[in-house]
């Protein structure tokens, strides 16, 4: 299980993160926006992680932008992902997908992602996660809960341990 700190979230991510893993259901498209260091990642992770437990590597694709932009990425690893449903009949928590530093997608393969936002986010919740929201195409970030992180506390001239 990921461990992470809880208390260096502000009180907006604290309350978001825990409503939603304590009911996936109230669950939304979201986009994860701050600095560097900020724990927008971790956050999505811990998410999946008390979601999903042990079963988080079927539940959930993750990718990074700044490795996979392109439209033929997208195509490849996310959309056989939405697909395939692992899920077991009693299991009612979304699916996830995690698009970290996605302002370095290119407006193609941001905009083939519409048709994702279209579906219910209790079947597949999207995460996007940026440093950003500007560079993010606002046909996407009309469809998103949008939750800001503040710049990493500093602890002695160091970033706190998030794990």
């Amino acid at each position: 299980m990921v461990h992470v700190d809880t208390s260096f979230w502000c009180d907006r991510v604290r309350t978001c993160f825990t409503m939603f893993a304590n009911n996936p259901h109230t669950l939304q498209h979201l986009l994860l926006f701050g600095p560097p260091g900020s724990g927008k990642t971790t956050s999505a992770a811990w998410l999946v992680d008390r979601i999903w437990k042990n079963r988080k590597n079927l539940m959930c694709i993750s990718m990074n932008a700044a490795d996979e932009r392109s439209l033929e990425s997208i195509r490849q690893k996310v959309f056989p992902f939405i697909r395939v449903d692992w899920r077991q009949e009693h299991e009612k928590a979304p699916r996830f997908l995690i698009l970290d530093e996605c302002e370095t997608l290119t407006e193609a393969a941001q905009l083939s992602l519409q048709t994702i936002l279209t579906k219910d986010p209790t079947d597949v919740c999207v995460i996007i996660i940026c440093n950003s929201q500007s560079r993010i195409h606002s046909k996407l970030r009309q469809r998103l809960l949008k939750i800001r992180y503040d710049p990493p506390s500093r602890l002695n001239g160091e970033s706190p341990d998030l794990f």
